[in-house]
């Protein structure tokens, strides 16, 4: 997401004495297909088995190699008042679904991940359209934590429309349950971008041409008021200011 193509990786597993052979195929063969659709070459490795206690299961370590051609750093110093605060689809579900996992939970609707890999996507609208500024994939703290994280002792601000911010129906219902903001969940297969004004519409068809981001939208705008701050319109019509996560609703999981 700061516009490099990635190409290579390696894989290092730590597995606990005793873990079943299936399990371990079935991740193997995860990790192959979903190298395959992202075209990258799975190159190195390592294996280490600890004895029975030692290790959860099966722990694993990855790292990438890549080359820098698309994104020219995508640092965010060219952001300016107007550019548009596009996210890639619906936000919240990867959260949602560790957290019901983990906990029993036992919903009507089954919530699964968002994981994707996502640079299909992002090499298409790099290559075909100019004026993506900034990206960032909203991961651990979610959609709050990017935006604060982006603003945080910067000259500008920002403007989110809480209405136009994508959430799935059944994980809304399951955040007013248990009462969470949806825009501080984890998400895995979601990037946000700031993108120049002019250029907002270009790259919201480019993004909805692609399976991976049908459900994109913009929602919200940079600001030249109030510099630092993440401001929410909330659906009544009021401002609130979004905060940066505090805690974890989850123990780390990457």
């Amino acid at each position: 997401v700061m516009g490099a193509r990635p190409l290579y990786l390696s894989a290092g597993f730590i597995i606990e004495e005793g873990l079943e052979l299936a399990r371990l195929e079935r991740v193997v063969s995860s990790m192959a297909r979903t190298a395959r659709d992202a075209n990258v070459v799975i190159v190195t490795g390592d294996t280490k088995v600890v004895p029975r206690g030692d290790c959860d299961g099966l722990f694993m370590n990855t790292s990438g190699v890549g080359e820098y051609p698309l994104g020219n750093g995508l640092c965010g110093d060219a952001i300016s008042n107007g550019d548009a605060i596009l996210v890639s689809g619906p936000i919240g579900q990867h959260g949602i679904a560790i957290l019901t996992a983990r906990e029993g939970l036992s919903f009507q609707s089954k919530i699964e991940s968002d994981c994707a890999a996502l640079n299909p996507l992002l090499e298409s609208v790099l290559t075909q359209s100019r004026g993506v500024k900034w990206m960032r994939d909203a991961t651990r703290g979610g959609l709050a934590a990017v935006l604060t994280e982006l603003v945080e002792g910067k000259s500008f601000g920002a403007m989110v429309r809480e209405t136009d911010v994508p959430v799935r129906d059944d994980v809304r219902a399951i955040c007013e349950l248990l009462g969470f903001d949806p825009m501080h969940l984890a998400n895995e297969g979601r990037v946000v971008l700031i993108v120049a004004e002019s250029q907002a519409e270009r790259v919201l068809a480019l993004l909805r041409v692609h399976e991976l981001g049908r459900e994109a939208k913009v929602i919200g705008r940079v600001t030249n008021d109030a510099a630092g701050l993440v401001r929410v319109q909330t659906e009544i019509g009021g401002v609130r200011r979004l905060q940066r996560p505090a805690g974890e609703l989850l123990p780390r999981i990457c």
